[in-house]
């Protein structure tokens, strides 16, 4: 199986709106993807946005269920899963 593209994965902003990089410890950025949407109406553009933010979390939300699999201190993954889940929602 393929490994992820690593790094920080954030939405962009500006010129780079609606694009998800990944942000790599070596200061690399790397397109990731961008979510598709149809028309140009504040509903279409609010929903991509919002599954934009979903996949710019998603190595987050990976990160967490994967410790929370391996019982690595479940107790103390509260903080870590309440910000994956705000970035996910765009808190």
């Amino acid at each position: 199986m393929a490994e992820r593209t690593p790094g920080d994965w954030r939405l962009g902003m500006g010129i780079y709106a609606g694009i998800i990089h990944a942000h790599t410890k070596d200061g690399d950025m790397r397109t990731v993807g961008s979510p598709y949407y149809y028309g140009t109406d504040a509903a279409s553009i609010s929903e991509a946005q919002a599954n934009g933010r979903l996949m710019a979390a998603a190595p987050d939300l990976l990160a967490v269920c994967e410790r929370i699999m391996a019982k690595d201190g479940v107790a103390g993954l509260r903080g870590e899963l309440q910000a994956a889940v705000a970035k996910a929602r765009g808190e």
